[in-house]
């Protein structure tokens, strides 16, 4: 059977119209393809700048935690200086009175 002669330019058109979407889907799916791709390289351009961000506080804070940590050992270091040497201070200035003292307390005088 032969299509009427009528149907002949709506079957073209249609066929034109099918060819052009065809086009517009191919088109559709190379851009969504590119934003896609942009994105990705946006994203890991962003978690790459996230993590070097991160990495830099991380040293900062450790970097401050160690200075602090420092300067509560050499705090504490001279706090024992201090007070061995206050102790030795008092030794060499009561040794003798202690020496007496225990001498005393040990012989019952």
């Amino acid at each position: 059977m032969e299509t009427p002669k009528k149907l002949n330019p709506i079957i073209s058109e249609l066929s034109r119209i099918d060819r052009l979407a065809a086009e517009e889907i191919e088109k559709a799916e190379q851009a969504k393809a590119s934003l896609l791709a942009e994105f990705n390289a946006k994203k890991d351009a962003f978690e790459d700048e996230l993590r070097q961000a991160s990495e830099k506080r991380l040293n900062d804070l450790r970097e401050e935690l160690d200075a602090d940590t420092r300067k509560a050992v050499d705090s504490i270091k001279a706090d024992y200086e201090d007070r061995a040497k206050k102790m030795e201070e008092a030794y060499e200035e009561n040794a003798s009175k202690w020496a007496d003292d225990i001498f005393n307390a040990v012989i019952g005088g």
